[in-house]
């Protein structure tokens, strides 16, 4: 219906795709653009379905693809997987789904078959070409050198002027070179495509990476500081991860049946990660991450447009069985060559509800100190148990206090020798790397007081020592290497130092 609306200059008029349930096939609509695009180029074409989506997984049966003339390109992308897609700021039922197109083009076809009653027809709002992101090289230097960014277009006739802001502003530099001032910290810049005459004036940022050595000086962190999600009611509190505190939370709720994400972003951030740069992202369950893991994948994100390998979370994490805080860290790449990115999607894969839900703290990736840092105090601190939050088998409880400062507080930790092998944790971490010669002090005290024998705890405790979640080792505390002594001032607290 009104077939005209799509290609309108009003933002707000639609065509309709009516679809009946169960007849093969399906209606399709192609938008034809006003001049060819290219292989690389981008498409984004904007739907509306009428109303809050209730369930994603509806939209399984519209697909887009480009053509050239009547020839389709083989580009197809069907919204029964993992895409690029993201609310329309401003609406609750109007996304706009990006795609790369996979050879040289002039429209796009949008098909939709109706996969179920609840949803029979989908609006067109519009599509938009937008030019392909130029290869990018040289934007890795080492701290304080110059870096020359040299770009490869998708247009052998592509212009570029290089800007300092996402909008408006001077041009600093013009080509398809740019060299810049001395640097010490990941700097973005932002380059404007202009081809046959005509100007995309939407921006693509580009990152100058600080390659740091690992162990220079110490480190902070930096959250990202917006985010989008799809589905209504799939995701409670979604600013909670972004809002710079490790200790709040997004949820994936338990009852939202469908696929669905939360996309964590560093595009409006003072300062972007580059390509290598670690990305870490604090999540957590109530009863048990081992329910939730085979549902959830996470993927790095461009630009607004889905990069890099999916990798399932089951992959990236061993857990225990109960309440759980962890801590998953990748760095985004392709078949293991790392890549630029400037945010991370976290997806619900499955279209069955969650059995538990998942907690979505904050992503993060580390830069060098801007300021002082005290190295011996932890940014943050994970806990684990194998029982029930409320158990009184096993619980974590007070976790911060064991790292405070005050040596007379402290977290409390018990396993119950029924299910030991569950077991219980706390971890540490840190703003900085060690160095050789660091060690681990620890101060202990048993529930009931009395003597810490050091071979009882040598078999009832580990610990261990993790570079970006890598474990390292078990530190071994074999009772006649470890030193355990009275801490001063006290009858039942024990120092333990493990050099």
């Amino acid at each position: 219906a009104n077939p005209e609306f799509s290609i309108d200059a009003d933002a707000d008029n639609y065509a309709e795709l009516n679809a009946t349930v169960g007849i093969a096939g399906g209606v399709w609509q192609d938008l034809i653009f006003p001049f060819a695009g290219l292989n690389g180029d981008q498409i984004e074409v904007e739907i509306g379905v009428g109303g809050g989506l209730a369930d994603f997984s509806l939209l399984g049966g519209l697909t887009l693809e480009s053509f050239n003339g009547a020839t389709a390109n083989g580009d197809g992308i069907s919204l029964s997987e993992p895409i690029n897609i993201a609310l329309v700021p401003g609406t609750t039922d109007r996304y706009k789904i990006t795609f790369d197109a996979g050879a040289d083009f002039d429209r796009v076809r949008v098909k939709f078959q109706a996969l179920a009653s609840a949803l029979t027809n989908i609006r067109i709002y519009g599509a938009r070409l937008r030019y392909g992101m130029p290869a990018v090289s040289g934007n890795i230097i080492e701290p304080g050198a110059t870096a020359t960014i040299e770009l490869n277009p998708i247009g052998a006739g592509d212009s570029i002027e290089w800007f300092a802001n996402v909008e408006g502003g001077t041009a600093i530099a013009t080509g398809l070179t740019y060299t810049t001032p001395a640097l010490n910290v990941n700097t973005t810049y932002y380059i404007e495509i202009t081809r046959d005459g005509l100007t995309d004036s939407v921006r693509y940022p580009i990152t100058v990476g600080i390659n740091f050595p690992p162990t220079e000086g110490a480190r902070e962190r930096v959250y990202a500081c917006s985010q989008d999600n799809l589905a209504i009611g799939g995701v409670e509190n979604p600013e909670l991860a972004v809002d710079g505190d490790p200790s709040t939370h997004s949820t994936f709720t338990i009852l939202k049946i469908g696929a669905f994400y939360q996309r964590l972003s560093f595009e409006d951030c003072a300062v972007k990660p580059a390509a290598g740069d670690a990305m870490h992202i604090k999540l957590g369950t109530e009863s048990g991450l081992l329910e939730v893991l085979g549902f959830v994948g996470i993927q790095a994100v461009r630009n607004g447009v889905l990069v890099g390998d999916v990798v399932p979370l089951v992959n990236l994490v061993s857990v225990l069985n109960g309440p759980e805080q962890i801590e998953v860290v990748f760095t985004p790449s392709i078949n293991g060559t790392p890549i630029e990115y400037d945010g991370v999607q976290i997806t619900k894969l499955s279209l069955d509800s969650f059995q538990t839900p998942l907690h979505i703290y904050e992503a993060y990736f580390y830069q060098p100190a801007t300021g002082p840092v005290d190295v011996n105090q932890p940014v943050d601190v994970l806990w684990g148990t194998g029982g029930d939050i409320a158990s009184t088998a096993n619980f974590v409880r007070d976790v911060n206090n064991a790292f405070d400062g005050d040596d007379t507080t402290f977290a409390h930790l018990r396993a119950n020798l029924a299910v030991l092998s569950e077991g219980v944790h706390i971890t540490a971490l840190y703003p900085t790397l060690s160095v050789e010669g660091d060690g681990v002090r620890v101060l202990l005290q048993r529930e009931e007081g009395g003597i810490i024998d050091a071979s009882l705890l040598s078999q009832n405790i580990r610990i261990r020592t993790f570079d970006n979640n890598d474990e390292n080792s078990v530190l071994t505390l074999d009772p006649e290497l470890i030193q355990l002594s009275l801490f001063p001032g006290t009858t039942d607290v024990y120092e333990l130092i493990y050099p």
